[in-house]
């Protein structure tokens, strides 16, 4: 008898799960269904992104990209350059460095083709 009286208590719970459950896979199978949906608007096949540099087949580790940006940095020959302060008028450098980092980011987009340009 009182084994199936706690068998009834469950019930509600069970029904509580059941709902939260398909509301949760809801959820998921929404955001796959627009990641499906985002990548035929933007119409890259694989040999596509390929053809503009992209190595799609290659999985990112991050010890791999950390080595990588360490190995590319130069970080005996720098120079600190402080950014312009509320009331100065005139800071030559900081302004050179942008427009040094502006011109370095087009050539990339140049270099990348349409993909980044557009």
């Amino acid at each position: 008898m009182i084994a199936v009286c706690h068998a009834f208590d469950l019930i509600p719970f069970l029904k509580l799960l059941v709902a939260g459950a398909s509301f949760g896979l809801s959820i998921f199978t929404d955001v796959r269904y627009k990641v499906s949906q985002h990548q035929r608007e933007l119409g890259l096949t694989k040999e596509q992104l390929k053809a503009k540099g992209w190595d799609v087949d290659k999985q990112a580790n991050l010890l791999e990209e950390y080595q990588e940006m360490k190995d590319n940095l130069d970080i005996d020959n720098w120079e600190n350059i402080r950014g312009p302060r509320p009331w100065e008028d005139d800071n030559t450098k900081y302004i050179e460095l942008i427009e040094k980092r502006a011109k370095e980011v087009k050539e990339k987009q140049a270099k990348m083709g349409s993909f980044w340009a557009g």
